[in-house]
């Protein structure tokens, strides 16, 4: 064999060598490429699972403060119909007990007009006057 053709096998096997070598290096710097955007595609759901519990958490929250402002209020409007009811009923009370004193009143008056002219009366039928029932 000639000197060429030994010189030319041998650099197709450098050649083969140093194709194979650069298609594992290839290889690997492809499977580290995959690595590193699995690894950022994991960071990227990790982050965005968080952001969604948060956001959930921030709602919830928000809902129940809603849920216990809007009780609150409703305890507050109970509240003030409950204090309107009272003061309605005291008035209505306030009322009846003026009245009723009032009645007692007049009729403590009356009796006591009917007992004045039964006396005037008395008196006047023992001294022998006359009213004006007998007139």
């Amino acid at each position: 064999m000639s000197q060429t053709r030994i010189h030319d096998g041998q650099d197709r096997i450098r050649a083969a060598e140093a194709k194979r070598i650069t298609a594992h290096h290839a290889q690997q710097l492809a499977e580290r490429v995959e690595s590193v955007i699995k690894m950022e595609e994991d960071k990227v759901k990790a982050w965005l699972e968080k952001e969604k519990k948060a956001s959930e958490e921030e709602e919830r929250l928000a809902k129940a403060a809603g849920l216990k402002r809007r009780l609150k209020e409703e305890m507050k409007k109970e509240e003030r119909k409950r204090k309107e009811a009272e003061e309605a009923q005291r008035l209505v009370d306030e009322q009846k007990q003026k009245e009723e004193k009032e009645k007692r009143v007049r009729i403590t008056e009356e009796k006591e007009k009917t007992e004045r002219l039964k006396a005037e009366e008395e008196q006047r039928n023992a001294m022998g006057m006359t009213t004006a029932k007998h007139d």
